[in-house]
Formats: C-alpha cells, sequence, structure tokens
C-alpha cells in the first residue's frame, strides 16, 4: 500500500493561510465551522478552527490560493488546500505574544497562542517568537497537555 505524502485537503470554508484547522469525521469530504472531534483518516475535510483550545488537525498552507491577484485565502469553500501535519515545521500566524519554546494552541479564528494549562490541545510548538498578527516559524505537534 502507497503512503501518503503531503495530502491537499477540501476547504469546508474559507480558510486564511497559516492558520490551525481541524477536521470534522462526522462531514465526509467537507466541513464547516467545526467542534473538536475524533479525527479519522483522509475521508474528512479540513475546516477552520474557531473554538478557543479546539483540538487542531495541522496547520494551513503559507501562500495563498491564487484564485485572484487580492486573494487572502489559503482556500475558498470547496478547494484544495495544503496542511501541514504534525513534525513539519512551516509558518503560523500569532494570536498574542508568544515566545520561542511556547507550546501553541488555537485561538479565535485559528491563530496560535501559548498554551499552558493541563487539558490544553496543543497543535505546535514555537520555533521563533512574535506578537499577534505576525507568522513565526512552528514545528506542528499534536498533543494534550
Amino acid at each position: 500500500m502507497a503512503s501518503i505524502v503531503n495530502p491537499n485537503f477540501i476547504a469546508g470554508n474559507t480558510i486564511a493561510p497559516s492558520i490551525f484547522v481541524t477536521m470534522n469525521p462526522a462531514l465526509n469530504g467537507t466541513v464547516t465551522t467545526p467542534t473538536p472531534v475524533d479525527f479519522t483518516v483522509w475521508a474528512a475535510g479540513v475546516g477552520l478552527a474557531t473554538t478557543l483550545g479546539d483540538q487542531v488537525f495541522g496547520v494551513s498552507q503559507e501562500g495563498t490560493d491564487g484564485s485572484s491577484l487580492t486573494s487572502t485565502s489559503a482556500a475558498l469553500v470547496g478547494a484544495e488546500v495544503r496542511v501541514f501535519g504534525s513534525g513539519e515545521c512551516c509558518l503560523i500566524t500569532a494570536g498574542g505574544t508568544v515566545a520561542a519554546g511556547d507550546y501553541l494552541k488555537s485561538t479565535t479564528g485559528g491563530k496560535a497562542i501559548k498554551a499552558s494549562a493541563s487539558g490544553n490541545h496543543v497543535g505546535a510548538v514555537a520555533l521563533q517568537g512574535g506578537v499577534d498578527g505576525e507568522k513565526i516559524y512552528c514545528q506542528v505537534r499534536i498533543f494534550t497537555l
């Protein structure tokens, strides 16, 4: 059986570049704004992690979809979106002040903030510091504190 390397997913809603995303296996193929649920294999689509502390699946692609010269989206509803998975390094948009080495969790809109409390769903580790709205390098690492 061939392995799946760097698969694309289907966006269930408009997804910005470099944000946390999550999957909802109940909506086979696409998702709307999801809630944290159990993940399955590649059958489900990827949606925006919108709730503070949602369990994340990965980080959306770094660039825009190129649908227009003014596009600010990584993917529109129904389009393919690249997702960086566990162990990969990529850019993430900070949702507050973070330092290199901080564990990161999602906040509203899929931005990354510091995870520090027991039970927080970690989606990445910051490889550099940054402030709200700034894109910083991270390594995707998915676990619960």
